[in-house]
C-alpha cells in the first residue's frame, strides 16, 4: 500500500482536495491536523506536556485547547512553535501508524499542513502538493477563520511556501477556482493506481 502525502499551504484548498479522493474515489484519508487538535483535547499525556511548555493558560477552565493563548505563543516563538509541533506529531504519528495498518487500499492519503517541515514527508511514498495564488488564500482564510490580513500572513509566513514544498511534491494541484479539482484528482488517482 503506497503512503501519499497531501499538503499545501494555509488556505490552499487541501482539505477540499482530500475529500474529492475519498468521495469521488473512496480513497482513505487520514486528516492529521483534525487529528492533532483532537489528541492536543483528549490525550492526558500530551496536555501535561503542552502545559508544562507554554503554561496553565493553554487549557480553559472546562479543560479545551485555549487555542488564541496557544497560537499567540508559539507565532513569535519559533522554538517553542518546533517544541510543541514535536510533541504533537510524535502521537500524530503513532495514531496514523496503527491507523495505516487497518486500511485495505492500494493507496491513503496522510493530509496534513506542516508535512513538510515536520519531516513527516520522509514516510510518505508520494507528495501532492495543492497550491493557490496568495490573494485567494488570503480571501478564503479570512472568511472561513475570521481573522485578521496580519494574522494570516503571520500563519502563512510560519509555514513553507509553494515553491519551496514545490520542491517535494510528485503532484502538484493548482486550485485557483478555473481548472478543475476532480480532473485533476482523476489524473492522480489512475497513477497511483497504476503504480500501487
Amino acid at each position: 500500500m503506497l503512503k501519499i502525502g497531501l499538503t499545501g499551504g494555509i488556505g490552499s484548498g487541501k482539505s477540499l482536495v482530500a475529500k474529492v479522493f475519498e468521495e469521488f474515489f473512496d480513497i482513505p484519508v487520514f486528516y492529521a491536523d483534525q487529528i492533532a487538535k483532537k489528541l492536543m483535547s483528549t490525550d492526558k499525556n500530551l496536555q501535561e506536556s503542552i502545559i508544562q511548555l507554554l503554561g496553565n493558560e493553554s487549557y480553559t477552565a472546562s479543560g479545551a485547547l485555549n487555542k488564541p493563548f496557544v497560537a499567540k505563543k508559539i507565532f513569535n516563538n519559533p522554538e517553542l512553535r518546533t517544541e510543541l509541533n514535536n510533541q504533537v506529531h510524535k502521537k500524530v504519528r503513532d495514531t496514523f501508524n496503527t491507523w495505516v495498518s487497518k486500511q485495505k487500499t492500494g493507496y491513503i492519503l496522510h493530509e496534513a499542513a506542516i508535512l513538510i517541515e515536520s519531516g513527516f514527508y520522509k514516510q510518505m511514498d508520494q507528495i501532492i502538493n495543492v497550491v493557490a495564488n496568495e490573494n485567494l488564500r488570503i480571501e478564503r482564510i479570512r472568511k472561513r477563520d475570521n481573522l485578521s490580513k496580519e494574522q494570516i500572513l503571520q500563519r502563512m509566513e510560519a509555514q513553507l511556501g509553494d515553491e519551496e514544498r514545490n520542491k517535494y511534491a510528485d503532484f502538484i494541484i493548482i486550485n485557483d477556482n478555473k481548472n478543475s479539482i476532480t480532473l485533476q484528482v482523476k489524473k492522480i488517482h489512475l497513477k497511483l493506481l497504476a503504480h500501487g
